[in-house]
Parts: C-alpha cells; structure tokens; sequence
C-alpha cells in the first residue's frame, strides 16, 4: 500500500511467515528426543520519503 502526496510519499507492508518443522538433536537409538519447532513471524515495513 502508498500514498504520494507532492513529493513526499509513504509505502507500507505487511507479511506473515509460518512454519513447523521436527529437529533431532541427537541420536541415542531409539528414545531420541525430538523437538518440534513451530515458527509465526509478522512482519510490518514502513518507508517514507521525499523528491528534493
């Protein structure tokens, strides 16, 4: 999204990130411990600017 207004001007965004995913740390046979790793990122980026 952005608006221009004269020379100055202003975009903004937003963006989500997910994700799961199962890390083993290490083996030991059978009862190796797994951790499962759920991931949420949200993200928002504003830029603001000019034209000089």
């Amino acid at each position: 999204m952005g608006v221009r207004v004269g020379g100055l001007y202003a975009d903004a965004a937003y963006m989500r990130v997910t994700g799961s995913r199962n890390e083993l740390f290490y083996d030991i046979r059978e009862n190796s411990p797994v951790a499962n790793i759920n991931q949420r990122n949200n993200n928002f980026f504003l830029t603001v600017g000019f034209r000089y």
